[in-house]
């Protein structure tokens, strides 16, 4: 997972590692897959995601476009899962959106 990026990049490569606890998630067989990001005085973008590998590893990563990043200051990351069976979310984490000269 990145810890920060710059105000306008884009082809930054965000990857989210499902777990349950400590404990890495196989979501090979997920339905859909989702990364939103948040700006801290923004509105969610939701962004569909792609498995890593096999997604034994419970790793899922999606590519910015220019738009992601519009604003400098914290940014909120969440992954979401839909299985037959159920949806899940992973915990939120923090980023830092840094300004340019």
């Amino acid at each position: 997972m990145i810890t920060d990026v710059q105000y306008g990049d884009k082809g930054t490569k965000i990857t989210i590692t499902v777990l349950h606890g400590t404990e890495i998630v196989d979501i090979s067989s997920s339905l859909e897959k989702y990364i939103y990001l948040k700006p801290k005085n923004g509105t969610t973008i939701t962004k569909t995601a792609s498995l890593e590998t096999d997604g034994t590893d419970g790793k899922m990563y999606i590519i910015t476009d220019e738009d992601d990043f519009a604003s400098a200051g914290e940014m909120s990351i969440q992954g979401r899962v839909v299985f037959v069976n159920g949806d899940w979310r992973t915990t939120i984490k923090t980023i830092t959106i840094n300004k340019n000269l």
